[in-house]
C-alpha cells in the first residue's frame, strides 16, 4: 500500500518536473482533487427534510428512528442503505437547528420554530378566533 502511494506521489511530481522544464515563463500545475481515499460525493434525496418533518408532524405520538425510517420509506416508494445514512444525516441536522427534538431515543417537532408566514397565519387564526369569541352574545353590551 505504502509503496503505491509512493509511485503515485513520484510520478505525479515527475510529471509537474516535466511540465515546468517543458515550460519557457509561466508554469501552470493543476491540482488533482480526486485522492484514492476520498469517497464518491452522493446524491441527496430530494425533498428528504419535509418528508422527514411531515412524518413526525403526523404522527400523534413522537417516534423513533426506525419507525421513521420505515415510514418515510414508504412514502418514497424505496429502502435502501442510502436512504436510511441520509435519513440519519437529517435527524441530526434537525436536533443541531431546532426543528426536532429528541427524548428517550422518540424524534417530535419543537413547536415554536415555525416560519414567518406559518407564524403570522397562525396569529392570524388566533386574533380571528379572539375577535370571533368577543363578539358572541354573551360578551356583547347594548346601551340604550
Amino acid at each position: 500500500m505504502y509503496i503505491v502511494l509512493g509511485t503515485l506521489k513520484h510520478h505525479q511530481q515527475n510529471e509537474m518536473n516535466s511540465d515546468m522544464h517543458g515550460l519557457s515563463g509561466s508554469v501552470t500545475i493543476t491540482m488533482r482533487h480526486k485522492g484514492p481515499n476520498q469517497a464518491p460525493r452522493r446524491k441527496l434525496i430530494p425533498n428528504l427534510f419535509s418528508n422527514i418533518l411531515n412524518v413526525i408532524a403526523e404522527s400523534d405520538r413522537p417516534l423513533t428512528q426506525q419507525e421513521i425510517v420505515e415510514a418515510v420509506a414508504e412514502r418514497l416508494n424505496r429502502c435502501d442503505e442510502e436512504l436510511k445514512r441520509q435519513i440519519t444525516v437529517n435527524l441530526h441536522d434537525a436536533i443541531i437547528y431546532g426543528y426536532l427534538r429528541m427524548k428517550d431515543y422518540r424524534y417530535s417537532i419543537v413547536q415554536n420554530r415555525f416560519s414567518a408566514n406559518e407564524q403570522r397565519e397562525l396569529s392570524h387564526n388566533h386574533s380571528a378566533s379572539t375577535e370571533k369569541s368577543s363578539r358572541s352574545p354573551e360578551n356583547t353590551h347594548t346601551i340604550k
